[in-house]
Order: C-alpha cells, then structure tokens, then sequence
C-alpha cells in the first residue's frame, strides 16, 4: 500500500520555497486522493511543469501531474477518481493529470497512450460523463496524445516523486525525435492560438529554441535568455516583455513579434528535427511496438 505519509518529502530546498502553502495543501489533497481511490494499482505520482522547477506563477500556471499505475483503471476507479478531481474544484489553482500504465515498456511510445485524462478543460464533460453513470472515458477520443511524450520527458529531467520512487525508475525513456515531434505539435497549437494565448506562446517558443540549440529542458522562466541570441533583434524586446510579464509585470506582447518568435521556433525544432530522422525510424517503431506488445501480454512475473 502507498505510504501518503512521506508524499510530499522530496519537494526540499528552493522548490519548497518557490511554492505558497496553499499549493503544497493542493499537492497533498491530491497524493490523498490518488493514494484513496487508485489503490494497489497505484505506482506512482509525479510532478512535472512549474511548479516542480521553482517558477509556479499563481494565475498562471497548472499543477501538471503523471500518475503511475500498474493495470489499466477500470470504469468505476475512473468515476470514483474523476468525482474527486471535480471536488477538488481547481481550487486554489488548475490541476492537469495524466494515467499511464507502468507496464508500457522501457522506451516510450509516440503518440503516447494514456489511460485516463483531466483537465480543468475537461470539467464540463467530466461532470456530464459522471451524472450518466459508471465512467467509461479515458479523456481524449483516441486514448493518445502527443504532449506526453514532453511531458514524460520533462518529468524525467527535472520532475519530483510526490509518491513512489523517482520518475527516471518510473517513467519510460523518451526518443529524441518523438520529443521533437511533440514539440512541434505543442508549437503548432500555440501558433493558432497565439491570439488568445500570446505568452504561452512566446515562452514556450523560446524554451523551444533552447532545446533545439542544446538539448536542454527549460522551464517557461528560463527559457528566454537561453532564446534570446538566436532570435531576431526586432524581436528581443516582446521575449523579454513576456518573461517580465510571467514574472509578475504587466504588459502587453507585439502580435507580429509573438507570430515571428513562433516561425523561429518552428524553425529550429524542424532542423533539430531532420538531424533525427534515419532510414530505421520505421522499423525502430515496429520492433519497439512488438517489444511493448509483448510485455503487455506476457508481463514479467
């Protein structure tokens, strides 16, 4: 059984610090609630994002969590869980969490399968999905999505057990060119909705950048002066205004500037991108599809 008691232990030093003490209050409720309603099935719970990096901006930022189990949850697990999620209400601050299944294999695949999702943005069909009955869901229709391989990614590097052992023994290694891919796919979202999400946009561009420059994974706060040699100079300023800004400033972005960061970003992920991509790639994902099939259906004893 998961000891919740120690959940919270190695959240020490500047991390612990960083964060007020209503998000440890919400990142215990939420090492309860898993630990309650997962069970035995439970391997693991791990924080990734912001607020594992020391940067959490109240107003601005997610409590972005992985959790770990062992069998895939079953639909009265998944309702129990997501009547729980909703109860916790977002309060103080937006909570999104990702279910995958331990037993995936040692290398991750992309599109990542996931056995449950929720967000915030989910909240309206969670609470219709729960009020029909027992909850069948797994989040998205097609049961993949192609943020988690960054997500898995980020976690690995720099994410803290909340429960369970650290995420480099829990979690699967990412390929570099499906982090890239993901990425990408993250870059592509931004640039449509770089309208109503301008900061998002040019943060996550710049850390972008830095990724592809020197394979480093950056948080929001650090990537703009990794970014900013290698982008324009009419554009320095509306990176720097954006970092001001998550800092707690107020301001405004320079559409045109936000736009051309972006084209920079999808730029250089591209060209990172080529480098990893080799006659075998194909039959890699075969053999490593065959692999993961087969621990599934033969898991280890």
């Amino acid at each position: 059984m998961v000891d919740t008691r120690a959940s919270l232990t190695p959240m020490g030093g500047a991390t612990a610090d960083a964060l007020p003490e209503e998000v440890v209050a919400a990142l215990t409720g939420v090492c309860d609630l898993c630990a309650r309603c997962i069970g035995q099935r439970l391997r693991g719970v791990l924080l990734h994002g912001s607020a594992a990096m020391g940067c959490f901006r109240a107003g601005l930022s997610d409590l972005d969590i992985l959790l770990v189990a062992e069998t895939p949850l079953p639909p009265h697990v998944r309702h129990r869980f997501s009547t729980g999620l909703l109860g916790l209400g977002g309060r103080p601050h937006p909570i999104e969490i990702s279910v995958i299944d331990s037993r995936r294999g040692a290398v991750l695949m992309h599109p990542t399968p996931f056995d449950f999702h929720y967000s915030e943005a989910h909240r309206a069909a969670t609470a219709e999905r729960i009020a029909t009955g027992p909850l069948s869901f797994r989040g998205h229709a097609a049961g993949h999505d192609a943020d988690l391989a960054a997500h898995v990614a980020m976690a690995r590097a720099r994410g803290l057990a909340l429960i369970g052992s650290a995420p480099r023994d829990l979690l699967p290694a990412v390929r570099v060119c499906d982090l890239l891919h993901a990425v990408a796919a993250d870059l592509r979202w931004a640039m449509e909705n770089a309208r109503s999400s301008p900061l998002y946009a040019v943060l996550n561009a710049c850390r972008a950048i830095a990724l592809a420059e020197s394979g480093v994974l950056l948080s929001k706060a650090e990537g703009v002066a990794a970014a900013l040699p290698r982008l324009a100079v009419r554009s320095r300023s509306t990176a720097r205004r954006a970092g001001k800004i998550y800092a707690g400033e107020t301001g405004a972005l320079d559409p045109a500037q936000v736009t051309s960061i972006l084209d920079r970003a999808i730029e250089f992920i591209g060209v990172r991108a080529n480098r990893h991509l080799t006659p075998d790639r194909f039959s890699d994902t075969i053999i490593m599809v065959i692999s993961q099939f087969a621990q599934w259906w033969w898991p280890p004893r």
